[in-house]
């Protein structure tokens, strides 16, 4: 297997990507709020190391230093920075916005080159970013870039509604100062850095950004110092990123400025822990790239929990799941080191790459997709003389997508299943997965209950769950699912500790089976029951409104004469014992059911629906007894009671004046009666 087609042009590359692999852990940093609450197990039990809460969308303000000391080789490693930076973002899982701005400064605030937007940073922009503008590049002054950041997103990012984290990536080799000084007087020479800590310390700059929302990531090349009073002015200028970010005084890092030559002070400036901003100290100009890129690798990667450490000049993963369930694996060298070489040992297969200097390697899922579980990567890595090996390792999960879920019961997979009024049928089923892949060896885990299923050959099924569970708003939800494959600890962690999708593998189930409401119906029928002349004889009429069913395609209204199917009733439309109602066909519908008189006949006539669906194919109809109207009818008392009626109908009445004496006042007048 192929990795590398081609070795890199020797612009000791290696490090270059130090650089890129400071900028990836910032992105990486910021992923895991995207992917899940879990993902802050990737190095510790809470969330109080997230930059940035779980599904928050990005906003992302890379501020560049102009100064003079940026000519030559920094010039031109921020410029590569910046384009690694680009096509890392270019990765950004789907569902995650980050928005990125770009702006420099120097000795004034500097322009803003582009405001945030989530289209791909342009070439023009890097160049515009680093043409070190002599307008601004005789200084460099902290307080003013700060101030200007604050208003970016401000102006930017104030929309109504705007909720996305703000991260500020800050990038100097120098320390704060105003150029062409070298012969005034100390107080004069340190004023722009005395001023700039002040600002931090105690003139709220440092709090106002916080209140912002704003976390800021402070990479610093360490500068040369070669100036009058250059103690002084590190640091204020380390005092003052120390109040922005939050960062702990006692890093180690810092170290590498000091040089012993001075003791922070830090009582008196606006420091806290919730700030949860950091510092990034690179010791050479070789290493910017590496120093910008981890932190933005961290927005589109997962730093990997149980990186093993490196043994002398080797470098030996543990035993790794199957390459389908990482779609990018990612290890950086730091601490003078480079990647000489590196072998992949996956089953009975080996391939080995070498021949150049790097500072990191990275698998994509084309090059992973057929790798066997167990599988193992070997790095060679050169130290320098007195360097130290400091390996990074960032993982980025597959995401299956929709998985095809099915539901059993004791009989095999359901066609269907019902939901009444308050229960379902069936009430509990199996749900079945299936993963289109020999998932052998992989455990599921669901989110919504926590229960886990064992892959046999390619499907996982979950026993004994209540349908209820399933459904949301008369509807299979879809579920979410966390897989846990075989040495997957080794890289992922696993499901049952860190929860679903915290930086694990996951897939969406689809239930494929078809969830059934029932409907509202209706049925009123009149119980008055008139025999009426028809053609040659007579028949007994009963008049109905019939409500079909709201959710079913249509529904079906049967007539039955003494629990039986009949041919002695009829409705009057359709001269069938049998009427189907569209969902369409309005809301309700007059019918009449007729029968021809037979006073030998008595019994009861029901009314029963059922509610089609046509996209249930084996059984399309539902029968609804429960709905069903009935009446009882003696088809000879119904005759007696019309006889009786019509007699009274059809005599002669007398209106006798109305004076309600026995004698008429008037004379009397006779009329027959409507019936």
């Amino acid at each position: 297997m192929k990795v590398f087609t081609k070795p890199r042009p020797k612009i000791i590359e290696w490090q270059l990507l130090f650089l890129i692999g400071v900028v990836f852990s910032l992105l990486l940093g910021l992923l895991p709020f995207v992917i899940s609450e879990a993902g802050a197990l990737q190095e510790s039990d809470s969330n109080d190391e997230l930059l940035c809460e779980v599904g928050q969308d990005i906003d992302l303000l890379i501020m560049v230093d102009e100064s003079k000391s940026m000519r030559g080789p920094n010039q031109l490693q921020v410029r590569e920075a910046l384009k690694k930076i680009r096509s890392e973002l270019e990765k950004a899982p789907e569902g995650l916005t980050i928005r990125v701005a770009l702006a420099s400064f120097g000795k004034e605030a500097g322009e803003l080159i582009r405001g945030f937007s989530s289209e791909s940073l342009s070439n023009n922009d890097f160049e515009r970013a680093t043409d070190l503008n002599v307008e601004i590049n005789n200084g460099t002054n902290y307080k003013l870039a700060f101030e200007n950041a604050r208003q970016i997103f401000q102006k930017k990012t104030n929309d109504a509604g705007n909720k996305n984290c703000r991260v500020l990536l800050f990038f100097t080799d120098g320390v704060m100062e105003e150029g062409g000084q070298q012969d005034l007087p100390k107080d004069e020479q340190l004023e722009t850095a005395i001023e700039g800590r002040k600002a931090a310390c105690s003139a709220n700059l440092a709090k106002n950004l916080h209140d912002d929302g704003i976390t800021t990531i402070a990479v610093m090349l360490k500068p040369t110092l070669t100036q009058r009073f250059a103690d002084e002015k590190l640091q204020a200028s380390i005092e003052m990123l120390l109040a922005i970010t939050g960062e702990n005084p006692e890093k180690s890092d810092l170290d590498l400025l000091r040089d012993g030559g001075f003791v922070l002070e830090t009582t008196s400036c606006d420091t806290s822990d919730d700030y949860n901003g950091e510092i990034v100290i690179v010791e050479k100009a070789s290493g910017v790239v590496n120093a910008l890129l981890i932190p933005v690798f961290e927005l589109t990667q997962i730093r990997w929990p149980d990186c093993a450490s490196p043994n002398g000049t080797r470098y030996k993963t543990e035993e790794l799941p199957a390459g389908r369930y990482i779609e990018t694996l990612s290890i950086f060298v730091g601490g003078s080191a480079s990647i000489t070489g590196f072998t992949i040992d996956s089953g009975s297969e080996s391939s080995e790459e070498g021949g150049f200097a790097v500072g990191s390697v990275t698998l994509e899922q084309n090059q992973l997709r057929d790798l066997e579980t167990g599988w193992t990567l070997e790095l060679d890595v050169s130290v320098l003389a007195g360097g130290k090996l400091d390996v990074e390792c960032f993982h980025k999960p597959t995401d299956f997508g929709e998985l095809d879920g099915f539901l059993l019961d004791s009989e095999g997979m359901l066609d269907s299943v019902y939901q009444g009024s308050d229960s379902f049928d069936p009430e509990k089923v199996d749900l079945q997965v299936q993963s289109g892949f020999d998932c052998s060896g992989t455990s599921m885990m669901l989110d919504l209950t926590g229960e886990q299923a064992s892959c046999n050959v390619d499907e996982w099924v979950f026993s004994d769950l209540n349908v209820e569970d399933l459904v949301e708003e008369k509807e299979f939800r879809t579920v979410q699912v966390c897989l846990d494959p075989q040495y997957g600890e080794n890289i992922f962690g696993d499901c049952e500790t860190s929860g679903t999708n915290a930086g694990l593998p996951k897939a969406s189930v689809q239930i494929t089976t078809s969830l059934f409401q029932e409907g509202e119906i209706n049925i009123d029928c009149e119980e008055e029951t008139p025999i009426k002349p028809f053609d040659d004889g007579f028949r007994i009429e009963v008049a109905c409104t019939l409500v079909p069913s709201d959710e079913a395609d249509s529904t079906i209204f049967e007539l039955e004469w003494n629990g039986e199917e009949t041919g002695i009733w009829t409705f009057e439309d359709s001269n069938e014992p049998r009427l189907e109602l569209g969902k369409d066909e309005g809301p309700s519908k007059d019918v009449l059911i007729v029968a021809p008189y037979d006073s030998e006949l008595d019994g009861e006539l029901c009314v029963i629906p059922s509610e089609k669906r046509e996209d249930q194919l084996e059984d399309p109809l539902d029968r609804r007894e429960e709905q069903k109207a009935c009446l009882n009818i003696d088809f000879e008392e119904v005759a007696a009671t019309t006889v009786n009626e019509l007699i009274e109908c059809s005599g002669t009445n007398i209106d006798m004046g109305g004076n309600e004496t026995e004698v008429p006042k008037g004379d009397t007048e006779t009329y027959e009666t409507s019936c």
